[in-house]
């Protein structure tokens, strides 16, 4: 326990506490203040008035202290309550964000699979058109030919026509002769 000597109202004191004595000291040369501010107003009033109305007015102090009090910690309850909300809305969105990624990465997987499929689709495609236009110029080529052997076969006939008739010519003047 600490003990110091302290003047309120130019009367001596000695305060014991807990405090130090620094705090003990603080606390006299606030009520010695409170002293002085009430007598300094009314020079009329007796030490024990002056004594009540400096209680008064330090318990009113304490009163709007207390209530400030009260309120910042009603305060700080909300804070930290908002707090907790928005540390587990924060939760809630990381796990959205975590599964909207892990969505994104799982469509972008399927999407690279169906580019992959699709670039070999094209692939084929080229190696099919490559087979059609080779395709296509037998075709042509093989359409050129038999219009060749069509016009051969035509020829060949009128060629056949032609010796028949020779020949039957060349039977009938035989037979003139």
């Amino acid at each position: 326990m600490n003990t110091v000597t302290v003047k309120i109202n130019g009367m001596e004191y000695n305060l014991k506490g807990k405090e130090d004595d620094e705090y003990l000291l603080k606390v006299s040369e606030y009520v010695d203040g409170k002293f002085k501010e009430v007598s300094s107003n009314n020079n009329k009033l007796s030490i024990s008035s002056v004594a009540v109305l400096s209680a008064l007015n330090i318990a009113d102090e304490l009163f709007k202290c207390n209530k400030e009090v009260d309120d910042l910690l009603k305060k700080k309850n909300s804070l930290e309550e908002r707090n907790l909300t928005l540390k587990e809305r924060i939760r809630e969105i990381k796990q959205e964000i975590e599964e909207t990624v892990e969505n994104k990465n799982q469509e972008m997987a399927s999407l690279k699979e169906m580019l992959y499929l699709m670039e070999q689709k094209s692939r084929e495609a080229e190696i099919l058109n490559d087979k059609v236009a080779d395709l296509t110029e037998e075709l042509e080529e093989k359409s050129r030919l038999e219009e060749e052997v069509a016009s051969l076969k035509e020829e060949m006939a009128a060629k056949k026509n032609k010796n028949e008739e020779e020949d039957k010519r060349y039977v009938q003047l035989s037979l003139d002769f």
